[in-house]
């Protein structure tokens, strides 16, 4: 769906939008008080007000946008057990097994990212045999004597 952006802009939907309007039409493209007002449904001193109060900055044209977290919501006891499993050669998906079984619910990508800004790199890829797996995913036994 795509919007008619000159309708958009000359015919004001919401509140804000048209009172930016309306101050904008006074101040920037220097049309009288009495047009505006009679274009936007406005009374003449609610246009004056409006152009008052933005003046003053009482009136807020652009409302300011609430952001997310700016912290990491995982505990840092739970950071220093990922980083010390890491230490210990466990990767990240073996590392979320045990936090899991913990009791801990931390996803693999967070865990990846928690390494990534403590400075750890991925590890290499390990072989089916230091899995002790074959490449049918059964286990490799020990050898017999």
């Amino acid at each position: 769906m795509q919007i008619d952006l000159v309708e958009f802009f000359t015919n004001p939907i919401s509140n804000r939008q048209k009172q930016y309007e309306a101050v904008r039409a006074v101040v920037i493209d220097h049309l009288a008080v009495d047009i505006v007002a009679q274009k936007f449904g406005y009374q003449v001193s609610t246009v004056y007000s409006l152009v008052r109060n933005a003046k003053a900055g009482k009136l807020k044209l652009f409302p300011e946008v609430a952001k997310g977290p700016t912290k990491r919501r995982t505990p840092v006891p739970v950071q220093q057990t990922i980083i010390r499993y890491r230490k210990e050669n466990i990767s990240s998906p073996d590392i979320h097994n045990k936090m899991t079984a913990e009791g801990h619910r931390v996803s693999t990508k967070t865990i990846e990212r928690i390494l990534n800004e403590a400075g750890f790199n991925k590890l290499k890829r390990r072989t089916n045999k230091q899995l002790g797996i074959t490449k049918k995913n059964k286990l490799i036994g020990e050898r017999s004597q």
